[in-house]
Order: C-alpha cells, then structure tokens, then sequence
C-alpha cells in the first residue's frame, strides 16, 4: 500500500468535505459522521506517528516529556476506537481477516 495515497485519504480534508456533505443534507451522506470521524482519528494518528518538530502544536508535535500524557491519552483513545470498529453486518473488524491491519498498533 502506498502510504503517501493513505495520508491523503485519510486526511482532514476528507473528513471536513463528509461532514460538510452532511450538513448540506446531500444523498448518500446521510449516515457518514462515523466515517468522517474515523478518518479524522487516523489523520491525527498519521501525524502523531510522523511528527518532528518540537514547536509545532497537538499532534503534530514530536514525542516529548511535556506532551507524553495528551499523546499517550490520544493513543488510548485510538486504540478503543480501532477494537470497537465493526462492518455494516456489526461484526467487529479486528475479528475478521483483515485484523491485522488493527492489531499490528497492538
């Protein structure tokens, strides 16, 4: 998988256009808050991973003493939210073939 094109689909841009598809109340948007807020969380999880810099602020600032609680809490809170992520059927993903893709942060 390219991980540039999974950045990018996973982006805040993303999310900020499905909930403005929502608000307009276009078709087929009508049950896509939890997606968007999905692809928010893995949009920060993709920055807190690939975070440098000391300034910057939240997520993209690089792992220091100063922020270790905020980040680790976000971590937490990711982790909570990948094991409870489930099909439309409601099955959970991380029971299914593609767990792998969930635990590996585990």
């Amino acid at each position: 998988m390219n991980v540039k094109l999974a950045a990018q689909t996973m982006s805040a841009s993303v999310a900020s256009a499905l909930k403005y598809a929502f608000q307009l109340g276009c078709q087929g948007f009508d049950s896509c808050l939890g997606t968007a807020n999905f692809v928010s969380i893995i949009d920060h999880l993709f920055d807190t991973f690939n975070s440098r810099t000391l300034l910057a602020n939240r997520y993209k600032s690089a792992l220091r003493r100063e922020n270790y609680r905020g980040v680790e809490s976000f971590l937490l809170t990711v982790k909570g939210v990948l094991l409870s992520t489930t099909y439309m059927t409601g099955k959970r993903v991380c029971d299914g073939k593609h767990q792998i893709c969930i635990l590996v942060f585990f």
